[in-house]
């Protein structure tokens, strides 16, 4: 809480102290010179330490928290979208610099399609999308995320992406287009991940959106034990649960198995109801092929 500028301590001044209230935007370099003062990189990991501030009021009970993370959260998204997201009819931005689709680094006097660390495409763009938590929906919309993907999009097939860049890019589709032929198999067969992310997170992110084992036909193609999760309840439960909820999994079916899942094993869908894997009754024990 000590960044958002929550009082702790009555004594001293309460300003968050990254955040520039006019604009809504949260400024990451602010304590050096640089000769076009100061600038932002990642709206993304803002955005996040924003929604870590309001979950910790939240769950610690403290409402002034929740409610200044809340401000500093939805200011910072909203400020995103409008200075960041550049799509075709952008008011702000004009060619030829609106057609590379997105600012890397925003200074108070300049723009830059570019990041500290590099000029590839998959960096400008995942810069602004990472770490992938269950507040990104909030601002990857999308549309900005269609419109600018044949920009983006390019870097999977570049030949040359590191794999923990290319699971980001492939984190993107999914809210695009969860069921994309070939998604799913391209995320499950991811060799490396990022710095900060997982396998397990980039699953879960994938089945959160909407993703489905088979790549959009629902179909669940085998028996897959990589990521299984022991149920706390009873193994005759098929009522509504949550037991499969780390990896995607929402909803177990309540009555008879699934078809799609064979003579003896349930069906387990996530919260948009796509089919992601199967429930063993028997062994409370979930499958995701």
């Amino acid at each position: 809480s000590d960044y958002s500028g929550a009082c702790l301590y009555k004594e001293l001044p309460c300003r968050p102290r990254n955040k520039d209230p006019f604009l809504g935007h949260s400024y990451a370099s602010g304590l050096f010179e640089f000769a076009d003062s100061k600038n932002q990189e990642s709206t993304s990991e803002a955005i996040n330490s924003y929604f870590a501030v309001r979950e910790l009021g939240k769950m610690t009970g403290n409402q002034t928290l929740e409610d200044l993370g809340d401000y500093l959260l939805s200011t910072e998204i909203h400020a995103t979208i409008v200075y960041w997201q550049v799509k075709k009819n952008s008011q702000i931005y004009s060619e030829p610099f609106s057609k590379n689709g997105v600012v890397g680094i925003l200074w108070e006097t300049k723009v830059d399609y570019a990041t500290w660390f590099g000029g590839n495409v998959e960096f400008i763009y995942g810069i602004q999308m990472l770490p992938f938590t269950e507040i990104t929906p909030s601002h990857l919309k999308k549309d900005w995320l269609t419109e600018t993907r044949p920009i983006w999009s390019k870097s999977l097939s570049s030949g040359s992406i590191e794999e923990g860049w290319k699971g980001f890019m492939l984190m993107a589709d999914a809210i695009v287009d969860p069921n994309r032929p070939g998604l799913s198999n391209d995320i499950h067969g991811l060799t490396g991940y990022d710095n900060g992310n997982t396998r397990t997170n980039t699953l879960f992110f994938y089945y959160f959106v909407g993703g489905s084992p088979g790549g959009g036909s629902g179909q669940v193609t085998g028996t897959s034990t990589s990521f299984t999760q022991s149920s706390s309840s009873s193994t005759t439960t098929k009522s509504t649960t949550t037991i499969c909820s780390g990896f995607g999994c929402e909803l177990v079916d309540n009555g008879k198995p699934d078809p799609s899942c064979g003579s003896s094993l349930y069906g387990c869908h996530n919260l948009a109801g796509t089919l992601v894997g199967c429930y063993d009754p028997q062994t409370a024990t979930c499958f995701f092929g």
